[in-house]
């Protein structure tokens, strides 16, 4: 990789943020525009239905990351984005966290669906058949427009933000690679 030279000022751990959250919130609106290129009453296996799912909580994952505690970097918060949410806003934003928490990153008992099931096979006492279900539905589908709207809303205010530290800063070249 080519050495880029450092020019000081140096960049902040919220200039970081900021700037890697342009990066989060364009990954999560590729995920959700994936996604709604389904047509709402669309046929698919359950293959096919697992991974959009998978698209789905990618695009949840790169949404919170910003608002996440990490080693290193200041969370975002959406004071100091300047947004004051709407009520509508404020309760996605609210259900996108608890969707991650529960449903994405973790595995929340209050949130699993899923049936089980084993039956003899072959008319044999001694061998059971597993069978389950997962329910790999979309849970953000019918909610995709309003999230994409809301990604982009935080998207330009975390690029003016940056675009106005960039005024501040001047000319400046900085390449953050973690040591190995």
């Amino acid at each position: 990789m080519e050495e880029v030279e450092k020019i000081e000022p140096a960049l902040t751990g919220e200039d970081i943020r900021l700037i890697h959250s342009l990066s989060d919130f364009q990954q999560a609106l590729s995920a959700i525009t994936f996604i709604d290129e389904l047509e709402p009453d669309q046929k698919m296996t359950k293959i096919e239905l697992r991974r959009y799912r998978c698209i789905e909580d990618a695009a949840v994952v790169a949404y919170w990351r910003p608002f996440s505690k990490c080693d290193g970097l200041p969370k975002l918060s959406l004071k100091k984005l300047g947004i004051n949410p709407s009520p509508a806003e404020a309760k996605l934003h609210e259900e996108l966290r608890v969707h991650r928490n529960k449903v994405v990153a973790h595995t929340d008992i209050e949130r699993m669906t899923f049936s089980f099931a084993a039956w003899r096979v072959f008319d044999d006492p001694d061998i059971f058949m597993p069978h389950l279900v997962r329910d790999d539905s979309l849970a953000l589908f019918d909610r995709r427009h309003e999230w994409m709207g809301w990604v982009r809303k935080l998207n330009r205010a975390v690029g003016k933000l940056v675009f106005d530290r960039a005024q501040v800063l001047g000319e400046a070249a900085f390449l953050f690679v973690p040591d190995p």
